[in-house]
């Protein structure tokens, strides 16, 4: 299995990161929306794990990108976020 984090947290992606490296799934990062749209554009993924309130480019923003280019069908998605903004 081939993960993808994405979250603006360092230590969110560190953690998440090393839980799935100690259950042996291959797992990349990205600290920000431009960078895991970047891997998304040049990787398959099994998963990714977004989170929804990044600055500049949001998490909405990159399910609207995959929504274009048609990846959600493929492409398994989990939303998460430490927000307490209930628009997110």
């Amino acid at each position: 299995m081939k993960v993808l984090i994405i979250d603006d947290s360092k230590d969110v992606t560190e953690v998440v990161r090393y839980y799935c490296e100690s259950k042996r799934i291959e797992c990349h990062t990205a600290n920000n929306a431009a960078d895991g749209l970047a891997l998304i554009n040049t990787h398959k993924f099994d998963l990714v794990l977004l989170d929804m309130a990044m600055p500049e480019i949001t998490g909405l923003d990159v399910i609207k990108h995959l929504e274009m280019r048609r990846l959600l069908d493929t492409m398994p998605i989990v939303i998460f976020t430490a927000s307490s903004d209930p628009k997110l």
